[in-house]
């Protein structure tokens, strides 16, 4: 679901409990973030990040087999909006919500154009 951009079936599996946001493949380690990200689906990665089974942070660091990232894997994939997604989530996680970092870099902008 998370590799289709399934989001409502990902909401879905998330609150009955029937999925796990940090299981991996078997063959190669990744995991649903790593799909959400390579394919653009924004929607489903911060879902997936934000359910109450994980640790968002955590689930941003995980890495596969080689090494790689859900960021990784999404700017290798050319998707930006989804690389600035994982650095709000990021940032989320860790600071909470509201804040404020945008409206603060916002000011920065209007200054720096004046």
């Amino acid at each position: 679901a998370a590799g289709i951009g399934n989001i409502e079936i990902v909401k879905l599996l998330l609150n009955v409990g029937k999925a796990n946001p940090r299981a991996r493949t078997l063959n190669n380690g990744n995991t649903a973030a790593h799909f959400a990200a390579k394919n653009g689906n924004e929607g489903v990665l911060s879902e997936l990040v934000r359910s109450k089974k994980g640790d968002g942070i955590s689930i941003l660091k995980e890495v596969n087999a080689n090494g790689d990232t859900c960021l990784m894997w999404a700017a290798s994939a050319g998707h930006s909006a989804i690389c600035l997604e994982i650095f709000k989530l990021f940032q989320e996680q860790r600071y909470g919500e509201n804040n404020n970092f945008d409206d603060k870099n916002d000011e920065r902008r209007r200054m720096k154009e004046e």
